[in-house]
């Protein structure tokens, strides 16, 4: 039986006997691989400044920024159940513009494995000890293509520490200022570190989490991806499945 510790904004579900204080560095990860990283805005007193606490209010400020410029633009209706997917497309591309390396982009969710993140733009080595990194060469939820979303699974936060316990099935959840986009597991596998076909689009949306396998090695990628299933507007009244989606022509 393991008990939560608060670390610096992160909740570590732990076994008893280890010193909380090891949650901080890799050897707690390799004495206890099970460990797993909710976020959570409360952090031990004493640590000064979080970084991660910082990014989280950077994406509140974000979407309130862009909820605000949006919900002045009469084009956007997120008030009907059967929302315009062109709205949708819109709204992805203008906010995949306002981003930069390092920005945070949204909130990633996977319940199996304890996730709760802010997901940042880029894929650096600067952007992936912040959290899950988006490639800005992908698309973002609504955009109606692939999205790419990497993360570490022992260094750093190791968001995808357990990428491997999700489940065909498992629901998926990416909130962006825009909506709030559901997604379903259905494929995983494993592709060498060099094969680079998997970040190409085939015109449909996908949202494709990887990590680095086996672990504590990176000479192959481990895989998961997943279907868009539901999504509800930011104002929306209700989720909205995809078969309702409306393809404008």
């Amino acid at each position: 039986m393991s008990e939560p510790i608060t670390l610096r904004g992160i909740t570590w579900n732990h076994p008893r006997g280890l010193d909380p204080l090891l949650a901080a560095n890799d050897v707690y990860r390799d004495v206890a691989p099970d460990v797993r990283v909710e976020w959570t805005t409360r952090s031990l007193s004493g640590f000064g400044e979080d970084p991660l606490i910082e990014l989280a209010a950077s994406y509140d400020h974000r979407v309130e920024q862009f909820t605000r410029r949006e919900t002045e633009d009469p084009a956007s209706d997120a008030t009907t159940s059967a929302y315009p997917a062109r709205e949708i497309t819109r709204l992805a591309l203008a906010y995949g513009r306002s981003l930069h390396v390092g920005d945070p982009v949204g909130r990633l969710q996977i319940k199996r494995i304890g996730l709760n993140m802010v997901v940042v733009q880029g894929t650096d080595e600067e952007s992936l000890k912040k959290g899950p990194g988006h490639y800005s060469t992908t698309g973002l939820p609504g955009g109606g293509q692939l999205i790419y979303v990497a993360g570490h699974r022992t260094t750093y936060l190791a968001p995808f520490s357990h990428i491997d316990s999700i489940r065909n099935g498992d629901f998926i959840v990416f909130q962006v200022p825009y909506g709030t986009f559901t997604y379903r597991a259905f494929r995983h596998y494993v592709v060498p570190s060099t094969e680079l076909s998997v970040l190409q689009s085939h015109g449909r949306e996908i949202l494709r989490l990887q990590a680095c396998h086996p672990r504590f090695f990176a000479t192959h990628r481990y895989l998961v991806d997943a279907r868009l299933v539901a999504f509800r507007p930011q104002g929306a009244r209700r989720t909205i499945a995809v078969r309702q989606v409306v393809r404008a022509g």
